[in-house]
């Protein structure tokens, strides 16, 4: 029995070793920056999103009773807006977002339809000051904080003040704009009895 396995594993170790080199992976032979495989990556990122918006939303809210549907749908866009705060933002902007929907939330009381600033906003500013810490001249042409330029750390600040004032100031006229002719939340009778059946018309079964 002892001969027999060391036949077979005599014979199998080339074929093990033939497959071992053929999944090594290739690198690129310069460090420079491919448009085509940007390109690619970007359609393939498209992609992806395609598959979970709408596909796999559809396809779980195919699964639950009909009163359950916008919520099986608003968990796969969580789904999916956890994965890009956490991957294209990078993880310590990822965290940054997740705190600010959970803990502050909870503290200010905080709408859930403010969502999107907890996430674009939270995240976007980590990432733009980031940017500022991290920046490499031998990719964008400028140094950051690390390869000794502290000035374009003040420049992504700067930024970041900029868009905070301007779009807290635009939001503020488009508000006041709106609701001069709709109101901007439903009654609070309404949204005890639940936004799905006061204004969707869904139906308790």
């Amino acid at each position: 029995m002892g001969a027999r396995s060391l036949r077979a594993a005599t014979f199998a170790a080339p074929i093990i070793a033939a497959i071992a080199g053929l999944a090594t992976p290739a690198f690129a032979a310069s460090s420079e920056i491919n448009s085509a495989d940007t390109a690619w990556m970007i359609v393939a990122t498209a992609l992806v999103l395609m598959m979970t918006i709408p596909g796999l939303a559809l396809f779980y809210s195919g699964m639950v009773r009909k009163k359950n549907v916008l919520a099986t749908m608003a968990q796969s866009l969580a789904a999916v807006r956890r994965a890009v705060a956490g991957h294209l933002i990078g993880l310590i902007a990822g965290s940054l977002c997740y705190w600010a929907c959970t803990s502050l939330k909870l503290r200010f009381d905080y709408d859930d339809s403010l969502d999107v600033f907890g996430v674009h906003g939270i995240g976007g500013m980590t990432g733009t000051l980031l940017t500022g810490v991290f920046a490499t001249a031998a990719i964008g042409g400028t140094s950051g904080l690390i390869e000794g330029n502290p000035q374009q750390l003040l420049i992504q600040l700067y930024g970041v003040a900029v868009t905070l004032v301007w779009s807290a100031g635009v939001t503020y006229v488009l508000l006041r704009l709106v609701g001069a002719f709709v109101p901007l939340r439903v009654s609070r009778e309404h949204e005890m009895e639940g936004l799905d059946i006061s204004q969707h018309g869904e139906a308790l079964q």
